[in-house]
């Protein structure tokens, strides 16, 4: 059996009395609306669990107030971005709060690690996951695989089977002997990026050989 954590851990400095005052009154579920609640929550929570308020930990520090995940190595990071982001519009406008977390799991299982970061400002709350951001590179990656339409060089392009998974191509220079040898993935070459054409559009117009 595996455990599964979400860790965290940072401090809020240089209070003000007024701060102090805020923190102490909010972190207390007695002293919580019932609509600031929900706003932290984003509705997440139903009402009955206000008394296990809040859903982290939270200590004095000797710089100010230190928030981390409880001894189960639980916490929420939604609720405590959304309880943040009400006391930077309340007292610190000018500034933001950044903070991260990292979701682990007792035995190295696959895929069972990852985190992320949060940045809250009076505007609004923004979070990127490990995996936002895997999947933003590789969106990225794949967008910029050479194909024959970026090189306005090749006399002409040739595809043949390599393996299940890719396709050797070979694009032959007019002014380079050597063949220069590319390896693309057949799925990205044939069926996410229909619009690359097999073989140099502009061929033609530098007379080169167009021929299959």
């Amino acid at each position: 059996m595996a455990n599964y954590y979400t860790r965290f851990s940072f401090e809020i400095s240089q209070l003000t009395s007024k701060e102090t005052e805020w923190f102490d009154e909010k972190l207390q579920a007695a002293n919580l609306s019932d609509e600031e609640f929900l706003r932290y929550t984003d509705g997440q929570r139903d009402l009955d669990e206000k008394e296990w308020w809040p859903f982290f930990a939270v200590e004095s520090s000797k710089y100010g107030i230190w928030f981390h995940d409880d001894e189960d190595g639980a916490g929420d990071v939604e609720v405590l971005a959304n309880f943040l982001a009400a006391f930077v519009a309340e007292f610190r406008p000018d500034q933001f709060i950044g903070f991260e977390w990292a979701n682990t799991c007792s035995r190295p299982r696959v895929d069972a690690f990852s985190g992320g970061a949060v940045f809250i400002t009076r505007h609004g709350v923004e979070f990127q996951t490990t995996g936002e951001f895997i999947h933003s590179r590789e969106k990225r990656f794949r967008q910029a695989q050479p194909s024959c339409v970026d090189c306005r060089h090749h006399a002409k392009r040739r595809v043949e089977p390599f393996s299940e998974e890719v396709a050797r191509v070979y694009c032959v220079h007019p002014e380079v002997d050597p063949e220069r040898e590319m390896i693309i993935p057949l799925g990205h070459y044939q069926e996410d990026r229909p619009d690359v054409p097999k073989y140099c559009p502009l061929i033609e117009k530098e007379g080169g050989d167009a021929k299959q």
